[in-house]
């Protein structure tokens, strides 16, 4: 269960380098002034529960530092990215509002999971282990 965990974050965090590095070949279309928030505010909220969801199943580690792990090592990788943006590429630019968004998305996935699914996930991986 650790490795699907491992395999699914990594394969989320090259879709968000992908996705933040490309050239766009797209119009500047969106539903609303500052859709685009909404993307990132999901994007690393997802990232966040697939962090929260690996560092979960590694034994001997408290709950506080693993949800603070998980919240900073997404806010970490969504200010990367917004630098590597703004240097990296010539069509695409930093924004501190999507880096904000990015970092809401990441605390506000946190709390939820803490919430609905940190016990559920939990006994899962120990009825797994009782199993094997």
């Amino acid at each position: 269960m650790r490795l699907v965990f491992s395999g699914i974050s990594l394969m989320w965090i090259g879709i968000v380098m992908f996705l933040s590095l490309m050239n766009p070949t797209y119009s500047e279309v969106s539903l609303f002034p500052n859709s685009d928030k909404i993307v990132h505010f999901l994007m690393y909220g997802i990232m966040t529960t697939f962090f929260l969801s690996c560092l979960q199943l590694e034994r001997g580690i408290s709950q506080s530092v693993i949800f603070l792990t998980a919240i900073m090592a997404a806010i970490v990788f969504g200010g990367l990215m917004e630098l590597a943006q703004e240097f990296l590429t010539t069509t695409n630019h930093a924004s501190f509002w999507d880096f904000v968004a990015s970092g809401v998305g990441a605390i506000v996935a946190a709390l939820v999971y803490k919430r609905w699914l940190w016990k559920a996930i939990g006994q899962n991986f120990a009825t797994s282990v009782v199993k094997q």
